[in-house]
Order: structure tokens, then sequence, then C-alpha cells
């Protein structure tokens, strides 16, 4: 009769080790949580509380999926610039705290009620991104743009006094613009491009002279709820014909406005 033979201890713990390393491997990596502060950080710092980050544009950098940055009161005069993670399905989540006490704009030209204008925006080319609570003005371009960025979130943000739109989102599904104010910007408040599916705005207030929202050339659902607009136009589609709109609960001072196919 063959008895069975126990391994040597040190084939046993060589057995353990590979097992806990493959292990280490299948576990989801932990969430890390960056701070901003641009009037008492350091970007040389590790980003803790105690330590944080100076700029945007590093905690940006260093986010990814599963991170949340936390930005301190102040004013920022930059880019907020988030990419890489193509296949990214966590969210990373840029929040200010408190809400609405972090500002990008441009810089102060020492004249009274004067600032220069400049590119200090929010920038997204990464899946599944959250701007929460955060303030945008006086930017040259589109206050936030998300680019083929499916299931991005702008949350209880203020968008204002841009020269383009409030918020661009093109070539992406999934997108979301809730309990937000934009007004005084001189395109969109809010503007689709080349949507797919899933697209929503809510509870949402805007001002601007031309339309509250725009969509062009998206063939998926578009849903708006809860909104109230000001504006020339509260929805305003451009060769926009063979997308599905969903309006409900909204207050539009001048209702809705179809271009013509061939209109820019």
């Amino acid at each position: 009769m063959r008895t069975r033979q126990t391994p040597p201890p040190q084939r046993a713990f060589a057995n353990c080790l590979w097992l806990a390393i493959i292990a280490a491997f299948c576990l989801p990596a932990s969430a890390a949580t960056y701070h901003v502060n641009s009037a008492e950080g350091d970007d040389v710092a590790p980003g803790t509380r105690e330590h944080p980050r100076k700029t945007l544009i590093h905690a940006g950098q260093a986010a990814g999926p599963g991170d949340e940055v936390i930005i301190a009161p102040g004013i920022y005069h930059e880019v907020l610039s988030v990419g890489g993670y193509p296949d990214a399905t966590q969210p990373a989540v840029f929040r200010a705290d408190p809400i609405g006490g972090a500002i990008l704009r441009g810089d102060d030209t020492g004249e009274p009620g004067k600032r220069t204008i400049e590119r200090c925006r929010v920038v997204v080319r990464r899946p599944h991104v959250r701007m929460i609570g955060l303030q945008v003005c006086d930017t040259s371009e589109q206050a936030m743009e998300f680019a083929e960025s499916p299931g991005g979130l702008v949350d209880r943000c203020v968008l204002r006094d841009n020269q383009l739109d409030g918020v661009l989102s093109c070539r992406q599904d999934g997108s979301r613009v809730e309990n937000c104010i934009a007004h005084d910007n001189g395109r969109y408040c809010i503007w689709f491009h080349e949507m797919q599916n899933g697209t929503a705005v809510s509870n949402t207030s805007a001002a601007t002279p031309r339309a509250e929202s725009g969509v062009s050339e998206s063939p998926g659902v578009v849903i708006f709820s809860n909104l109230s607009a000001a504006c020339g136009a509260g929805l305003h589609t451009i060769r926009a014909s063979y997308a599905t709109l969903r309006s409900d609960h909204n207050l539009f001072s001048t209702g809705v406005v179809a271009s013509r196919a061939d209109e820019q």
C-alpha cells in the first residue's frame, strides 16, 4: 500500500508564496485620495491632507481610476486635464471641498472688473470622470470639454462668462449634467455633439443669449428634465433630425428651435 508523502517545508512555503502573489495581482488596487491647495500646496508633496499638492495639473496626472482628488477653496489659473486609461471602469472623482469653493478663472489684469481671458478650463479624455462642485469662468473656450469619455458627470458646478460653451460633450455614451448653473456663456450652456445613448441633463438652470442646450449629429437618446432656461432658445437642434429628444418638467423661455440640415 502506497503512503502519501508530506511535502517538505520549503516546498509548502514556496506554494503559499506563489498563491499570495497570484492573489495580489487578482485583487483591485486600492483607491487613492489626493488633496490640492493652491495657496498652501507644493507639487513635490505627496498630496495628503496635511501635505497637499499645489496645482490641478499634477493631481490630474496622478489620479487613476477609482481615485479621488479633493480641491481646496482658492483660485486656480490653469487647465485641469484628465486623460489616459482608455479602458477605465472605475470613476475618477474631482471634488471641490466645500462645493463651489474651487474656481478656475483667468488672471486679474489689475483693472477693476477686468480679467485676461485664458485657457483655464477642464479637459477630459478618459471614461468615467466626475467633476463635482467646481466653478469655471472667464475661459477663452469651453469651460468643460468631455470628448470620447463615456460615463462622464458634471454635478453641482457653476459655468459662467466663458467665450464658448459651459459644457461640451462629444463622441461618447452616458454623459450627464446635473444640478448645475450655467449663465452668460458665449454659445451654449450645454452642447452635445455626435453623442450616442444615455445622455441626460437634469435640475439645471441656464441663462445665455443664444440657447440653453444644443444637440448636433447625435443619433442616440438625449433626455432633458427639470430645467429652467432664460435663453434665446431653450433647446437648439442642429443637423440632429435623427436624434430622439425627451423633455420633462422643463421651463424654456422660447421653446425648441430646429435648424435646417445644412445650417452651421
